[in-house]
């Protein structure tokens, strides 16, 4: 994938999600939180992983296409290469089903959707 540049406003095209951003220095978009001008980095085996679970276990709006929650998977997968913590999981799938996806809300019940699904992910190797 690849950004574009817009010489008027110094900003750039996310191709993954659009919007018109100034990425960080790690190149990631600061909407979506994936890197879109670098190929992926995740071995395939995990990518597919995490994807089968955000699909079956995480799914907030259920019935949607299998490549749905693809944009949140190289997140998730940054937290697993670093922190690995389940905290931190949780929270982002909070955040996500919360903020960009709008369908949870501030309630210690809606986090806790998250906590399975977050020990999932950290038992992938």
């Amino acid at each position: 994938m690849s950004t574009q540049t817009d010489n008027l406003d110094g900003l750039q095209t996310c191709k993954q999600c659009g919007a018109r951003v100034t990425f960080d220095r790690d190149g990631f978009c600061p909407v979506c939180l994936t890197r879109p001008c670098v190929e992926s980095e995740i071995p395939v085996a995990i990518e597919d992983s995490i994807r089968q679970i955000l699909l079956h276990d995480w799914c907030p709006i259920g019935g949607v296409p299998d490549n749905e929650w693809d944009a949140y998977i190289e997140p998730l997968y940054r937290i697993l290469v670093g922190s690995r913590s389940e905290q931190e999981l949780c929270e982002y799938l909070f955040r996500t089903a919360r903020d960009t996806i709008g369908v949870a809300s501030d309630t210690v019940e809606h986090f806790e959707l998250g906590r399975p699904v977050a020990r999932k992910l950290l038992e992938l190797e």
